[in-house]
């Protein structure tokens, strides 16, 4: 017989042995668990404590109620401050978290305080009005402030014009100089009576510049008609339009033009010079610059906000109530999680880890069949651990109780290691049935190490389920824990609006009522 075939064998004869012998509450199979209703964890921001159960006699039916509701409480709040984050009511956020510092506070002077007591405190609060005050930053030139300064080209009227022309032919500038901005000597030339007569066209805006780079350049006076009629040829390259031509000097720059041109000389360093007549212009005009009237600067804009603590209380009720319906659904998964654990530990044993992974379900971020939570994956998590800290507080009990010393060492081992490692929940269970083979070293030792984890485990497992199944009644209450709440505060504001006599006479009504 083979190695494969002996662990096949023994692992089927534990099975038949443990399924036997141990109790089998809550476990009908090795179904793979249905997908978890998951969202993104965020740390809490809260103080309000709902670990305070995690003490002696938290195993208790009523103490486990209790912390399931404060849990539920505090997960109510933590996300009704999503929401005003949400709508950016960061006003709403910080009024409840200084109400929650004074909570605490209060609690570690007062003692424990229920999650009824907290919502209570916070009906009775008064309504405060909230002074908000912020300052308007808006740059200088506008209230965008992308333009430091408005351009001169907009307000000179030479360039304004659709079609602009030189004044006078011997001024030396041509079109291209109120386009750019500065002078070009290249077109600087004689021209003689002829020039007027041009055709038009022959002197356009556009065309005019080109035209002037493809002919030289020179001192003499040619004849225009004579130019007009000879036939032009193109230059061979840019550089040699701007070459002067063969026995022709080339033309010396006037002061003007020294000051106009830039180090390149070329078309494009021509485009970013700017004209020593406009660059004045438009060093008066950034200085000029008015702000924009409609947004002043370092203005200051206050707005008052009221807080109705009343109000924050009823809504955090009904956020509270919507997340207990989630609750009862995700408790429902404490059932399947068990089956889960039982198999990934049976393939974990016969086929190895790698392999035992590879049967686990992949879960969704969220709800398939309706709306999640911000935070119904961490109240999840929060709900396994809780379910599986009250199963293993309850089962030291029933150690204690029988008097099991190898047990009850056993028991203290698991929960000293479990708390250095951080382990909780579905993770705690895991680690039990890994650390049965730790201690072992022949195979009847490890395999009697195997049976005995397997079976705590087991006990572990169906008192989680008991527990799971006593919070799925204790929040079918929620509904009616929030209209007993609603009556006390609304007996308390009607006694607060009577006289002596009608809260005598009301108090006696009551009474008789309540016989």
């Amino acid at each position: 017989m083979s190695r494969g075939q002996l662990l096949v064998c023994l692992w089927a004869g534990l099975s038949v042995s443990v399924v036997g012998f141990l109790p089998t509450s809550g476990f009908s199979g090795f179904s793979k668990c249905s997908p978890q209703q998951c969202r993104p964890t965020v740390k809490s921001s809260l103080k309000m404590s709902y670990r305070e159960n995690h003490k002696s006699g938290y195993g208790d039916e009523a103490g486990n109620l209790d912390y399931i509701k404060t849990l539920l409480t505090h997960q109510a709040v933590k996300t009704f401050m999503y929401y005003s984050e949400e709508f950016h009511d960061k006003t709403t956020t910080e009024w409840i978290k200084k109400f929650d510092d004074a909570q605490q506070i209060l609690q570690q002077s007062a003692g424990k305080i229920t999650w009824d007591v907290y919502m209570e405190t916070l009906m009775r609060c008064e309504p405060e009005e909230i002074s908000i005050k912020k300052i308007a930053q808006a740059s200088r030139g506008g209230s965008s402030g992308a333009a430091k300064f408005k351009p001169s080209y907009f307000d000179d009227p030479i360039r304004s014009r659709s079609k602009p022309q030189p004044q006078d032919a011997t001024a030396g500038y041509s079109e291209t100089d109120y386009e750019v901005g500065t002078r070009n000597p290249i077109v600087e030339r004689k021209v003689g009576k002829a020039a007027e007569d041009k055709p038009r066209s022959a002197r356009s805006s556009f065309s005019s510049y080109f035209d002037s780079m493809a002919t030289p350049a020179g001192n003499d006076a040619k004849d225009v008609d004579a130019e007009a009629k000879a036939p032009r040829s193109a230059p061979a390259s840019y550089l040699d339009a701007m070459a002067p031509a063969a026995g022709e000097a080339e033309p010396a720059p006037t002061k003007k033009d020294e000051g106009a041109r830039t180090g390149g000389g070329g078309y494009f360093d021509s485009i970013d010079a700017v004209h020593p007549s406009h660059a004045k212009e438009r060093d008066e005009d950034r200085e000029t610059l008015r702000p924009n009237p409609y947004i002043t600067n370092d203005a200051v804009y206050e707005y008052k906000v009221l807080i109705d603590p009343m109000s924050l209380a009823k809504r955090i009720l009904t956020v509270r109530e919507q997340l207990a319906g989630e609750w009862r659904e995700d408790l429902k998964l404490i059932d399947l999680a068990n089956q889960e654990l039982l198999r990934y530990h049976y393939d974990e044993t016969v086929l190895g880890e790698k392999e035992a992974e590879k049967g686990s379900m992949l879960v969704f971020e969220s709800d398939p069949f309706g709306p999640s939570s911000p935070y119904r994956a961490e109240s999840y998590k929060l709900l396994t651990e809780m379910v599986t800290t009250v199963a293993m507080r309850r089962f030291e009990m029933e150690v204690e109780k029988k008097n099991n010393p190898k047990a009850k060492q056993w028991l203290k081992t698991i929960k000293t290691e479990a708390e250095e490692k951080g382990l909780e929940g579905n993770d705690l269970i895991k680690y039990i049935f890994k650390s049965a083979k730790e201690g072992a070293e022949t195979a009847e030792e490890r395999a009697e190490a195997t049976y005995t984890a397997e079976r705590l485990a087991r006990v572990i497992m169906s008192q989680r389920a008991a527990v799971a199944e006593e919070n799925l009644g204790g929040l079918a209450e929620t509904k009616a824990d929030h209209s007993a709440i609603l009556t006390r505060m609304l007996n308390e504001q009607l006694k607060k609006e009577m006289s002596i006599v009608d809260k005598l006479e009301y108090e006696y009504k009551i009474s008789v009522a309540a016989e």
